[in-house]
Protein backbone atom coordinates (compact mmCIF):
# COMPACT_ATOMS: atom_id res chain seq x y z
CA UNK A 1 0.00 0.00 0.00
CA UNK A 2 3.09 2.56 -0.18
CA UNK A 3 4.60 4.72 -3.22
CA UNK A 4 7.88 4.51 -4.38
CA UNK A 5 8.42 7.16 -1.93
CA UNK A 6 7.07 5.49 0.66
CA UNK A 7 4.06 7.56 1.09
CA UNK A 8 0.76 6.05 1.29
CA UNK A 9 -1.11 5.03 -1.67
CA UNK A 10 -4.40 7.08 -1.19
CA UNK A 11 -6.30 5.05 -3.67
CA UNK A 12 -5.48 1.37 -1.75
CA UNK A 13 -3.72 1.70 2.16
CA UNK A 14 -5.15 5.85 2.62
CA UNK A 15 -8.73 4.27 2.07
CA UNK A 16 -8.10 1.60 4.95
CA UNK A 17 -6.16 3.91 7.34
CA UNK A 18 -8.95 6.59 7.14
CA UNK A 19 -11.74 3.85 7.58
CA UNK A 20 -9.40 2.60 10.80
CA UNK A 21 -9.48 6.29 11.76
CA UNK A 22 -13.00 6.39 11.65
CA UNK A 23 -13.75 2.68 13.56
CA UNK A 24 -11.11 3.90 16.04
CA UNK A 25 -12.80 7.01 17.27
CA UNK A 26 -15.89 4.93 18.55
CA UNK A 27 -17.65 2.20 16.50
CA UNK A 28 -14.76 -0.07 17.40
CA UNK A 29 -15.51 0.01 21.08
CA UNK A 30 -19.28 -0.51 20.84
CA UNK A 31 -18.92 -3.64 18.97
CA UNK A 32 -15.73 -5.28 20.58
CA UNK A 33 -17.80 -5.07 23.90
CA UNK A 34 -21.29 -6.87 22.11
CA UNK A 35 -22.09 -9.53 21.32
CA UNK A 36 -22.04 -10.85 17.73
CA UNK A 37 -25.33 -12.66 17.39
CA UNK A 38 -25.86 -15.05 14.38
CA UNK A 39 -29.10 -16.70 13.12
CA UNK A 40 -29.30 -19.87 14.44
CA UNK A 41 -26.89 -21.27 11.79
CA UNK A 42 -23.98 -23.02 12.53
CA UNK A 43 -21.52 -24.55 10.14
CA UNK A 44 -19.45 -28.26 11.08
CA UNK A 45 -15.70 -28.12 10.95
CA UNK A 46 -14.65 -31.72 10.53
CA UNK A 47 -11.23 -32.56 10.74
CA UNK A 48 -11.13 -35.43 9.95
CA UNK A 49 -13.00 -34.82 6.91
CA UNK A 50 -10.58 -32.01 6.26
CA UNK A 51 -7.77 -35.25 6.74
CA UNK A 52 -9.94 -37.11 3.44
CA UNK A 53 -8.92 -34.38 0.91
CA UNK A 54 -6.06 -35.51 -0.33
CA UNK A 55 -8.04 -39.09 -0.66
CA UNK A 56 -11.28 -38.03 -1.67
CA UNK A 57 -12.01 -35.16 -3.94
CA UNK A 58 -14.08 -35.94 -6.52
CA UNK A 59 -16.40 -32.96 -6.07
CA UNK A 60 -14.83 -30.61 -3.97
CA UNK A 61 -13.27 -30.42 -0.32
CA UNK A 62 -14.20 -29.42 3.21
CA UNK A 63 -12.22 -26.04 3.05
CA UNK A 64 -13.76 -25.75 -0.16
CA UNK A 65 -17.25 -26.37 0.73
CA UNK A 66 -16.89 -23.93 3.99
CA UNK A 67 -15.97 -21.24 2.43
CA UNK A 68 -18.83 -20.96 -0.22
CA UNK A 69 -21.02 -21.75 2.57
CA UNK A 70 -19.81 -18.80 4.67
CA UNK A 71 -20.47 -16.89 1.37
CA UNK A 72 -24.08 -18.01 0.63
CA UNK A 73 -25.10 -17.41 3.89
CA UNK A 74 -23.19 -13.84 3.83
CA UNK A 75 -25.18 -13.02 0.58
CA UNK A 76 -28.66 -13.89 1.60
CA UNK A 77 -28.13 -11.61 4.96
CA UNK A 78 -27.40 -13.75 7.18
CA UNK A 79 -24.79 -14.98 10.05
CA UNK A 80 -23.76 -18.02 11.54
CA UNK A 81 -21.17 -19.55 14.15
CA UNK A 82 -18.82 -22.76 13.59
CA UNK A 83 -18.65 -25.88 15.54
CA UNK A 84 -16.66 -28.57 15.47
CA UNK A 85 -17.25 -32.01 15.72
CA UNK A 86 -16.16 -32.24 19.75
CA UNK A 87 -18.85 -30.13 20.02
CA UNK A 88 -21.18 -32.27 18.96
CA UNK A 89 -19.64 -35.48 20.14
CA UNK A 90 -20.33 -34.01 23.56
CA UNK A 91 -23.91 -33.51 22.76
CA UNK A 92 -23.66 -29.62 23.12
CA UNK A 93 -26.66 -29.46 20.10
CA UNK A 94 -28.94 -30.72 22.50
CA UNK A 95 -28.62 -27.23 24.50
CA UNK A 96 -30.86 -24.97 22.10
CA UNK A 97 -29.66 -22.27 20.34
CA UNK A 98 -28.90 -23.99 16.39
CA UNK A 99 -31.77 -24.64 14.19
CA UNK A 100 -29.95 -24.70 11.23
CA UNK A 101 -26.74 -27.44 11.49
CA UNK A 102 -24.36 -27.56 7.86
CA UNK A 103 -22.53 -30.18 6.71
CA UNK A 104 -19.95 -29.07 4.51
CA UNK A 105 -18.70 -31.84 2.58
CA UNK A 106 -18.60 -33.59 5.84
CA UNK A 107 -17.26 -37.08 3.79
CA UNK A 108 -16.04 -38.32 7.23
CA UNK A 109 -18.26 -38.08 10.55
CA UNK A 110 -17.41 -40.63 14.03
CA UNK A 111 -20.50 -42.85 14.96
CA UNK A 112 -21.04 -39.96 18.02
CA UNK A 113 -20.99 -37.31 15.15
CA UNK A 114 -23.48 -38.92 13.14
CA UNK A 115 -25.94 -40.19 16.31
CA UNK A 116 -26.04 -36.98 17.43
CA UNK A 117 -27.08 -35.65 14.87
CA UNK A 118 -29.78 -37.92 13.90
CA UNK A 119 -31.19 -36.87 17.50
CA UNK A 120 -30.37 -33.07 16.90
CA UNK A 121 -33.10 -33.64 13.77
CA UNK A 122 -35.23 -35.76 15.04
CA UNK A 123 -35.99 -33.07 18.35
CA UNK A 124 -37.20 -30.08 15.85
CA UNK A 125 -33.82 -28.78 14.37
CA UNK A 126 -32.97 -28.87 10.56
CA UNK A 127 -29.78 -30.64 9.04
CA UNK A 128 -28.26 -29.89 5.54
CA UNK A 129 -25.10 -31.09 3.79
CA UNK A 130 -24.14 -30.69 0.45
CA UNK A 131 -22.31 -33.80 -0.70
CA UNK A 132 -21.39 -37.12 -0.04
CA UNK A 133 -22.08 -36.66 4.61
CA UNK A 134 -20.93 -39.20 6.88
CA UNK A 135 -19.48 -41.82 3.34
CA UNK A 136 -16.74 -42.34 5.02
CA UNK A 137 -15.31 -43.45 8.57
CA UNK A 138 -13.14 -41.21 10.64
CA UNK A 139 -10.13 -43.46 9.91
CA UNK A 140 -10.82 -43.07 5.83
CA UNK A 141 -12.38 -46.35 5.34
CA UNK A 142 -15.42 -46.28 3.01
CA UNK A 143 -19.21 -47.49 3.84
CA UNK A 144 -21.18 -48.92 1.85
CA UNK A 145 -24.22 -46.96 2.85
CA UNK A 146 -23.71 -43.39 4.42
CA UNK A 147 -24.32 -43.10 8.13
CA UNK A 148 -26.67 -40.43 7.81
CA UNK A 149 -28.54 -41.84 4.41
CA UNK A 150 -31.65 -42.78 6.26
CA UNK A 151 -31.66 -40.12 8.04
CA UNK A 152 -31.61 -37.74 4.31
CA UNK A 153 -33.74 -40.22 2.77
CA UNK A 154 -31.56 -41.24 0.09
CA UNK A 155 -29.83 -44.12 -0.84
CA UNK A 156 -26.62 -44.78 -2.57
CA UNK A 157 -25.66 -47.07 -5.96
CA UNK A 158 -22.05 -47.13 -5.68
CA UNK A 159 -19.69 -46.19 -2.49
CA UNK A 160 -17.58 -43.05 -4.54
CA UNK A 161 -19.23 -40.54 -6.37
CA UNK A 162 -20.12 -40.38 -9.77
CA UNK A 163 -19.99 -36.64 -10.68
CA UNK A 164 -22.12 -35.48 -13.51
CA UNK A 165 -22.79 -32.18 -15.31
CA UNK A 166 -25.72 -30.43 -16.78
CA UNK A 167 -28.33 -28.03 -16.20
CA UNK A 168 -30.32 -28.02 -12.67
CA UNK A 169 -33.85 -28.02 -13.14
CA UNK A 170 -35.90 -26.68 -9.91
CA UNK A 171 -38.99 -26.75 -9.46
CA UNK A 172 -41.74 -26.63 -6.09
CA UNK A 173 -38.64 -23.95 -4.56
CA UNK A 174 -39.95 -20.83 -6.01
CA UNK A 175 -43.23 -19.62 -7.86
CA UNK A 176 -42.02 -20.54 -11.36
CA UNK A 177 -40.26 -23.25 -12.01
CA UNK A 178 -36.41 -22.01 -13.88
CA UNK A 179 -32.76 -23.96 -14.94
CA UNK A 180 -29.56 -22.83 -13.71
CA UNK A 181 -26.37 -23.69 -15.47
CA UNK A 182 -22.78 -24.18 -13.89
CA UNK A 183 -23.28 -26.56 -11.26
CA UNK A 184 -22.61 -30.42 -10.76
CA UNK A 185 -24.31 -33.37 -9.03
CA UNK A 186 -23.50 -36.91 -7.61
CA UNK A 187 -25.34 -38.98 -9.70
CA UNK A 188 -25.06 -42.40 -7.14
CA UNK A 189 -28.02 -40.70 -4.77
CA UNK A 190 -30.99 -41.98 -5.53
CA UNK A 191 -34.15 -40.41 -3.42
CA UNK A 192 -35.88 -42.64 -1.12
CA UNK A 193 -38.29 -41.35 1.39
CA UNK A 194 -36.92 -37.46 0.47
CA UNK A 195 -38.71 -35.31 -1.68
CA UNK A 196 -36.48 -33.83 -4.97
CA UNK A 197 -37.15 -30.40 -5.56
CA UNK A 198 -34.46 -30.70 -7.93
CA UNK A 199 -32.67 -32.64 -10.53
CA UNK A 200 -29.85 -32.44 -12.46
CA UNK A 201 -29.12 -35.26 -15.64
CA UNK A 202 -30.99 -37.49 -13.85
CA UNK A 203 -29.67 -37.20 -10.48
CA UNK A 204 -32.05 -35.50 -7.64
CA UNK A 205 -31.69 -32.30 -5.89
CA UNK A 206 -32.29 -30.39 -3.46
CA UNK A 207 -33.72 -33.13 -1.45
CA UNK A 208 -35.73 -32.81 1.91
CA UNK A 209 -36.92 -35.25 4.03
CA UNK A 210 -38.84 -35.08 7.42
CA UNK A 211 -37.61 -36.50 10.54
CA UNK A 212 -39.06 -36.76 13.73
CA UNK A 213 -39.95 -33.16 14.72
CA UNK A 214 -37.48 -32.02 12.19
CA UNK A 215 -35.98 -32.06 8.44
CA UNK A 216 -32.37 -33.06 6.94
CA UNK A 217 -32.01 -31.67 3.62
CA UNK A 218 -29.57 -32.52 1.06
CA UNK A 219 -28.39 -30.45 -1.96
CA UNK A 220 -26.24 -33.21 -3.43
CA UNK A 221 -24.99 -30.13 -5.17
CA UNK A 222 -21.04 -28.71 -5.35
CA UNK A 223 -22.04 -25.18 -3.62
CA UNK A 224 -19.06 -23.15 -5.06
CA UNK A 225 -21.23 -23.07 -8.22
CA UNK A 226 -23.36 -20.21 -6.31
CA UNK A 227 -20.28 -17.51 -6.20
CA UNK A 228 -19.24 -18.14 -9.37
CA UNK A 229 -22.64 -17.58 -11.00
CA UNK A 230 -23.38 -14.79 -8.39
CA UNK A 231 -20.32 -12.82 -9.39
CA UNK A 232 -21.17 -13.34 -13.18
CA UNK A 233 -24.67 -11.70 -12.62
CA UNK A 234 -26.02 -15.14 -13.54
CA UNK A 235 -27.64 -16.78 -10.54
CA UNK A 236 -30.89 -15.21 -11.40
CA UNK A 237 -33.83 -16.89 -9.24
CA UNK A 238 -31.38 -19.53 -7.42
CA UNK A 239 -30.78 -16.66 -4.53
CA UNK A 240 -34.75 -17.21 -3.87
CA UNK A 241 -34.50 -21.06 -4.27
CA UNK A 242 -31.64 -21.42 -1.92
CA UNK A 243 -33.70 -18.43 0.82
CA UNK A 244 -36.66 -20.78 0.46
CA UNK A 245 -34.61 -23.80 1.30
CA UNK A 246 -33.01 -22.06 4.28
CA UNK A 247 -36.75 -21.03 5.28
CA UNK A 248 -37.95 -24.37 5.18
CA UNK A 249 -35.58 -24.93 8.03
CA UNK A 250 -37.04 -21.61 9.80
CA UNK A 251 -34.36 -19.24 9.21
CA UNK A 252 -35.36 -15.99 7.14
CA UNK A 253 -33.02 -12.80 7.17
CA UNK A 254 -34.04 -10.16 9.37
CA UNK A 255 -32.62 -6.85 7.25
CA UNK A 256 -32.02 -6.65 3.51
CA UNK A 257 -30.88 -3.91 1.12
CA UNK A 258 -33.06 -2.90 -1.60
CA UNK A 259 -32.30 -0.74 -4.54
CA UNK A 260 -34.65 2.54 -5.75
CA UNK A 261 -36.73 0.20 -7.40
CA UNK A 262 -37.46 -2.55 -4.90
CA UNK A 263 -35.18 -4.96 -6.18
CA UNK A 264 -32.95 -6.37 -3.59
CA UNK A 265 -29.02 -5.80 -4.10
CA UNK A 266 -26.86 -8.89 -3.79
CA UNK A 267 -23.79 -9.53 -2.11
CA UNK A 268 -24.78 -7.56 0.82
CA UNK A 269 -23.48 -9.06 4.35
CA UNK A 270 -25.16 -7.60 7.72
CA UNK A 271 -23.85 -8.41 11.25
CA UNK A 272 -25.37 -7.41 14.55
CA UNK A 273 -23.89 -6.73 17.57
CA UNK A 274 -25.58 -6.63 20.90
CA UNK A 275 -24.69 -4.46 24.00
CA UNK A 276 -27.04 -4.15 26.51
CA UNK A 277 -30.13 -3.25 24.93
CA UNK A 278 -28.72 -1.71 21.88
CA UNK A 279 -28.12 -3.54 18.71
CA UNK A 280 -25.49 -2.26 16.36
CA UNK A 281 -25.97 -3.13 12.30
CA UNK A 282 -22.83 -3.20 10.43
CA UNK A 283 -23.31 -3.43 6.47
CA UNK A 284 -21.02 -4.62 3.60
CA UNK A 285 -21.29 -4.12 0.54
CA UNK A 286 -19.16 -6.89 -2.14
CA UNK A 287 -18.41 -5.31 -5.19
CA UNK A 288 -19.31 -6.98 -8.42
CA UNK A 289 -17.55 -6.07 -11.99
CA UNK A 290 -21.07 -5.41 -13.62
CA UNK A 291 -22.91 -3.10 -10.62
CA UNK A 292 -21.89 0.76 -10.98
CA UNK A 293 -21.11 2.61 -8.08
CA UNK A 294 -22.13 4.82 -6.39
CA UNK A 295 -25.34 2.30 -5.43
CA UNK A 296 -28.12 4.00 -4.16
CA UNK A 297 -30.12 1.87 -1.52
CA UNK A 298 -32.64 1.57 0.88
CA UNK A 299 -32.18 -0.87 4.15
CA UNK A 300 -35.30 -2.34 4.69
CA UNK A 301 -35.48 -3.38 8.71
CA UNK A 302 -37.76 -6.24 10.68
CA UNK A 303 -39.56 -4.57 12.60
CA UNK A 304 -39.85 -0.62 13.75
CA UNK A 305 -36.78 0.74 15.48
CA UNK A 306 -35.31 3.56 16.92
CA UNK A 307 -32.49 3.92 14.45
CA UNK A 308 -29.21 6.19 14.80
CA UNK A 309 -26.42 6.23 12.76
CA UNK A 310 -23.16 5.57 14.77
CA UNK A 311 -20.75 6.86 11.97
CA UNK A 312 -22.06 10.53 12.59
CA UNK A 313 -24.17 10.43 16.03
CA UNK A 314 -27.53 11.67 14.08
CA UNK A 315 -31.21 10.41 14.93
CA UNK A 316 -32.88 8.60 12.22
CA UNK A 317 -36.16 8.88 13.89
CA UNK A 318 -37.84 5.44 14.53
Amino acid sequence: GLQGDLTTNPGRSGVMLESYREVTRGPDALLLRGQRLNDGIAILHSRSSGHMTPHAQEMSTHATSKGSWQGIIEDLGLQYDYLTSAYIERGDLRKGGVRLLILPYAQALSDREAAEIRTFAEAGGCVLADLRAATFTTSGQPLAQGALDTLFGIARRQERALPVAGPLKIEGLTPEPFTLNGFRADASITAGTARAFGELAGAPALLVNTTGKGQAMLLNLAPMAYDFLLGRNELGEGRTAFRALLAKAGVQARFAARSPDGREIPGVEFAVFRRGKADYLTVEKRSFAYERYPLPAEITLDAPYWVSDVRTGRSLGR
